[in-house]
């Protein structure tokens, strides 16, 4: 028996440390072909839409290149083996996917006032022709040097031009969703397109209710959003004057709200900013 956990993985010109989780699915469509009368028949593998999602603590990796369009490049994901009674094994003994052509696209970060941020990123394989098998397996994959980039937690925010008082966790949906192309009746798709519309979200969530009033009733203009996630060092955090924090920004939209609330506990209030475009300044100083 073989067990494996996630590892390092290559997007590209990106490399994702910090990996948190890996989710693989084949998306694959079975094609039922029967009998005149219906009852028994032949199953036939039909198309085939292959996806990865990867979490990450890399999150400053991902704010740098939240999107890739790559057409003929290296593309990894690993798993490291573990060891029989030891900790993981040496050599090519691993296991990995691989593909050249594939759509990258950063669907989400996330951080609060406790724990790690993180990013989640999926990467969408496309055939060079709609007939070869667009990613190989193998199970004697040898494994980079792992190495660690940086840890992020949530920084201030301010909405509307006001800081939201006592913030305790931040949402970014990209609102990007991709597309793939299949053509002549092959079972993968060779190009994939960017979905429109793009429809980019921030939700902060703290305990103010009495802050933005109007935005559960009614709907309240964006005129402004600025969030940012902190860099750590060992014992605290870098400098806000120093440019190695990660800023999220919009310029206008809209504002939705929701309350929850429950015996024993503080409430919270979710603020929503539905906005045109999103800024990603992946190196950037706490203004």
């Amino acid at each position: 028996m073989s067990v494996f956990t996630t590892y390092d993985a290559v997007l590209g010109s990106m490399t994702l440390r910090q990996v948190q989780s890996v989710n693989v699915t084949s998306n694959g469509q079975v094609i039922n072909g029967t009998m005149s009368d219906g009852l028994l028949g032949q199953l036939f593998g039909g198309q085939k839409d292959i996806r990865a999602s990867i979490t990450t603590q890399d999150v400053g990796a991902v704010a740098a290149t939240p999107t890739q369009a790559i057409a003929a490049g290296t593309i990894t994901i690993p798993m490291e083996k573990r060891a029989d009674m030891a900790t993981f094994a040496a050599g090519a003994s691993h296991y990995a996917i691989s593909g050249t052509k594939a759509m990258v696209v950063a669907n989400s970060f996330s951080a609060s006032d406790t724990g790690a941020a993180t990013a989640t990123v999926e990467t969408i394989f496309l055939s060079s022709d709609g007939i070869v098998v667009p990613i190989t397996e193998s199970s004697t994959a040898s494994l980079a040097a792992e190495a660690f980039s940086g840890l992020y937690s949530l920084g201030p925010v301010s909405l509307n031009g006001t800081l939201v008082d006592c913030a305790r966790s931040m949402t970014v949906n990209t609102g990007v969703r991709i597309e793939p192309l299949w053509c002549n009746g092959n079972n993968y798709a060779i190009t994939a397109f960017n979905k429109p519309p793009i429809t980019p979200t921030i939700t902060i969530e703290g305990p103010g209710l009495d802050q933005f009033l109007g935005a559960i009733g009614g709907w309240t203009t964006g005129t402004a959003l600025v969030g940012y996630f902190r860099k750590r060092t060992t014992a605290g955090f870098v400098a806000d004057g120093v440019a190695e924090h990660i800023k999220f920004s919009f310029a206008d939209g809209i504002l939705d709200a929701n309350i929850n609330a429950s015996n024993g506990a503080d409430a919270a209030k979710s603020i929503t900013f539905h906005g045109e475009s999103l800024v990603i300044t992946p190196s950037s100083a706490i203004t």
